[in-house]
């Protein structure tokens, strides 16, 4: 605001200094003493107003960050009150401290209702230097600050840890061949990887080469990073029945939620659009042109969504087909264990 103010009265005083470049007789020709003197009247006044209203919001900010200040005191009283109904030893904590940690997650974009939330334990109080680190960190990697609140109420323990074991930990995933925005993307979706062991995971990643493409893998890992820790098997017999029995390729499914599912989820889902016509079994031809419906819309989507895409049906509709397939299954399983035992005899 300060040049605006200094160019309005620089101009009002230097106005004779004009009249005199000019020649008096030519400019008095255009403005009379009088035109002059309300000039330099109404630029005195523009002047003070911008300086009265630089000063009301200088007044105002300092309202404003006092409002602030005493939010911030207010909540660190809180949680600590909370904390200690919970452990008496909170009181022996530096309470200033305590104050300047909850004033910097405030000021990283943590609202005031998750830090209530988050910081009402000892052990995160004591460790509140290190979470601020953890959170730029956690930034540097892609991870939004709205998700980085999720992670904490989705997984608390992040809170305990030290800044050193979950860099150590983001350096172990960088070493697996995750780039920052897959690691952001891991974490996110997985926060509880920062506790396992990575270690083991680059015979997982070898694994899942034999299956998928090294691009895939890492794609796959991203969304569902869960697999470094599962078992192969469970990985293994949703491969195998998406790829043989449904003729699904790899590419495809990276792009579901294929292995978060139960096999009796991928079963009845195929069977229901088997028999209501929407799916035929096709060979893995290059060339072959697929028809079928991706996988994700199979997998993916509610009972109600699912059941009304194929076929317009009801919800009830296709629990009662799951009901009838499942008693069709243990016919069937009934039926092979008398032919074994008729082998056998």
């Amino acid at each position: 605001m300060w040049p605006i103010v200094k160019r309005t009265l620089f101009q009002a005083a230097y106005l004779p200094s004009i009249c005199v470049c000019h020649g008096e007789r030519h400019f008095s020709a255009l403005l009379s003493k009088r035109t002059l003197e309300q000039l330099r009247c109404r630029s005195n006044a523009l002047g003070q107003s911008l300086v009265l209203q630089m000063h009301s919001h200088v007044e105002s900010s300092k309202i404003e960050e006092e409002g602030k200040t005493n939010r911030i005191a207010t909540l660190t009283d809180t949680i600590i009150t909370k904390a200690a109904s919970k452990d008496i030893m909170v009181k022996s904590l530096s309470k200033s401290q305590i104050y300047m940690a909850i004033k910097e997650l405030h000021l990283f974009g943590i609202p005031e209702e998750s830090l209530l939330s988050f910081c009402a334990h000892i052990n995160v109080l004591k460790n509140l230097p290190d979470v601020k680190k953890i959170f730029d960190l956690l930034n540097s990697f892609g991870v939004a600050k709205s998700e980085i609140s999720s992670m904490c109420v989705n997984f608390p323990r992040l809170l305990e840890m030290s800044h050193s074991h979950v860099a150590r930990q983001l350096e172990c995933l960088q070493s697996l061949g995750f780039k920052a925005d897959g690691i952001g993307e891991i974490l996110k979706n997985q926060p509880q990887a920062l506790e396992k062991d990575l270690g083991t995971c680059f015979v997982r990643i070898d694994e899942l080469k034999q299956l998928f493409k090294k691009d895939d893998v890492y794609t796959l890992l991203e969304k569902s990073p869960q697999l470094m820790f599962f078992d192969f098997e469970h990985i293994q017999d949703r491969f195998n029945y998406v790829y043989r029995e449904m003729s699904i390729t790899q590419r495809q499914m990276t792009y579901s939620k294929l292995f978060d599912h139960p096999m009796d989820h991928i079963h009845a889902r195929h069977m229901f659009v088997v028999r209501s016509g929407f799916f035929q079994k096709i060979k893995h031809k290059k060339g072959q042109i697929n028809n079928n419906p991706r996988l994700d819309s199979l997998l993916d989507t509610s009972d109600v969504a699912f059941a009304k895409k194929f076929g317009g049906m009801t919800e009830l509709d296709y629990q009662t087909f799951k009901k009838l397939l499942l008693r069709e299954n243990f016919i069937l399983k009934e039926l092979e264990n008398d032919l074994d035992e008729d082998v056998e005899d």
